[in-house]
């Protein structure tokens, strides 16, 4: 795949890519070191219950409006464990910042 005027991709995984110019040189590029430091900010909706399809019980989804736009419906119960960061299903490898306050 073509990048720009002068790089190519040769490989391309969850972790690294490696490009290569046209002199020949070859880069290898640390995907996740290249990645923002910065969160996607979410915004409180509202928190709907639904049913598991799979057990059959009621469940708390916190809706959520992430600052690029889309909503996504977040398990009430996971964010209470706080088990550690949550992601955008939308921008691959981007944290969505869930301030406690909401």
């Amino acid at each position: 795949m073509k990048v720009g005027d002068n790089l190519t991709v040769l490989e391309i995984d969850d972790t690294e890519a490696v490009l290569v110019d046209d002199a020949g040189c070859k880069f290898r590029l640390d995907l996740l070191a290249a990645k923002s430091v910065e969160a996607i900010k979410t915004k409180y909706v509202q928190t709907i219950t639904v049913i598991d399809p799979d057990g059959g019980g009621d469940v708390s989804v916190e809706v959520r409006k992430l600052e690029t736009g889309p909503l996504v419906g977040i398990d009430g119960s996971y964010l209470e464990q706080d088990v550690g960061p949550v992601y955008s299903p939308y921008d691959r490898g981007m944290e969505l910042e869930i301030p406690d306050e909401d």
